[in-house]
């Protein structure tokens, strides 16, 4: 009876050691940031928030209080002249109105520019904005 109970615990510990899984640095993780299901959502459900300064402003000037704010933090084309945003921390948790409305006036401020939206952290693709609009993915 002991013999059996010692065998059994045993086998369970060996099997629970065996089950210890993979264990990855942070910086290997596929991490995708509050993600939003685009099938959940109804295009024009939303409304936009207006995005709107007050006449006369300039641009550097708005562009400081974003990245003050922390929702983008760099604005460049790439080596295929494709225009990246890389968009900050704050820009999460912004409502998706809000950040339809962002993209908006970042696409206005490039002339209506496509653009690739970039995460801060990871610098992996998190979303575009087209004609359609801000698909975040």
């Amino acid at each position: 009876m002991k013999s059996r109970y010692i065998i059994g615990l045993a086998a369970c510990v060996l099997a629970l050691s065996a089950c210890q899984g993979q264990t990855y640095k942070e910086d290997e993780q596929d991490f995708k940031p509050y993600i939003l299901n685009q099938q959940d959502t109804i295009p024009g459900v939303y409304p936009k928030d207006a995005w709107i300064y007050p006449a006369g402003t300039p641009t550097r000037e708005i562009v400081t209080r974003w990245k003050n704010a922390g929702l983008i933090q760099n604005a460049y084309s790439n080596k295929d002249n494709v225009l990246e945003i890389t968009a900050g921390p704050q820009f999460y948790s912004l409502p998706q109105s809000s950040q339809q409305g962002l993209a908006d006036a970042v696409a206005k401020m490039y002339g209506g520019r496509q653009f690739r939206l970039m995460d801060w952290k990871t610098k992996r693709v998190i979303g575009t904005y087209t004609a359609e609009g801000l698909q975040m993915y």
